[in-house]
């Protein structure tokens, strides 16, 4: 799942790629518990986010934005959508509360 790359171009381990990758997969799972959906669409967005990185590296894509888009895609897959105002919504405002300490 780590790409050659991220570890050379960004000076990155194996064990800080993990802890990226835990971070958003983390990030994804309390967005989803904020908009109250369930947690198998929750689950198919985490494998979602995993399978895109098996193919690309954390600097082709920046992660939050494909989390996001993981949790939105499983939405429609799993016939339980998400409106995108409020997906984006939830996600700033996770963010920003955590910016705020």
């Amino acid at each position: 799942m780590w790409h050659k790359r991220d570890i050379e171009l960004l000076g990155l381990t194996v064990e800080d790629c993990k802890r990226i990758e835990f971070y958003y997969l983390e990030q994804l799972w309390e967005v989803s518990a904020a908009l109250s959906v369930r947690p198998r669409l929750a689950a198919t967005a985490s494998i979602y986010f995993r399978k895109f990185y098996v193919e690309y590296n954390f600097i082709d894509a920046e992660p939050s934005l494909v989390a996001g888009t993981a949790l939105n895609l499983a939405g429609k897959i799993e016939e339980c959508p998400i409106r995108p105002d409020a997906l984006l919504t939830c996600m700033y405002r996770l963010q920003w509360a955590k910016s705020l300490g």
